[in-house]
């Protein structure tokens, strides 16, 4: 038992010197602990910190400002709130972007999105913004930036994210 000991010591000092992990330490491990190399592997991907616990702690604040991010992580970020809305729900939002214009001519509405290019510009994510009262809102195409209140309504059967009480600022 003990020489088996001493082996089992030896062959992890020799197999992991230069600290790279190595499959046949955990499976010699995994063996003596009577546990098969899938429950290893299972047991590695439930013990790393779950995405929620991730998401929960990278908006810390009642405000986001997009403007202060690259344009890869303002990107992500607007893809999380559209994907997980309920986290940003009454939390206020500053985005720069390109202003969107969508008419719906059955319901006679107009709806203006910020939308917002990732950083090779093949894709774009947006999110509507309605304005405060008396603030006109701007043309088709043109350089936005956006600060209101995050919420989530229902038209149509359907769920939508905006910007709320909406103001518009000087785009730097």
């Amino acid at each position: 038992m003990m020489k088996q000991g001493l082996l089992m010591i030896s062959l992890v000092v020799v197999l992991t010197g230069c600290g790279k992990e190595n499959q046949f330490v955990e499976q010699e491990i995994a063996r003596q602990e009577g546990k098969t190399t899938e429950a290893i592997e299972i047991e590695k991907y439930t013990s790393a910190p779950d995405i929620e616990d991730i998401r929960e702690t990278a908006v810390v604040e009642d405000t986001i400002d997009l403007t202060k991010m690259s344009s890869t992580m303002v990107y992500s970020q607007v893809n999380d709130i559209v994907m997980y809305p309920d986290q940003y729900i009454g939390k206020e939002i500053i985005m720069e972007g390109t202003n969107g214009i969508y008419k719906e001519d059955s319901a006679k509405k107009v709806y203006y999105s910020c939308i917002i290019q990732d950083a090779t510009a093949c894709c774009a994510q947006g999110i509507e913004f309605q304005l405060k009262k008396g603030i006109k809102y701007p043309k088709d195409g043109e350089v936005v930036r956006v600060r209101g209140i995050f919420n989530v309504y229902e038209e149509g059967g359907y769920s939508f994210c905006r910007l709320e009480k909406a103001t518009l600022e000087k785009v730097k």
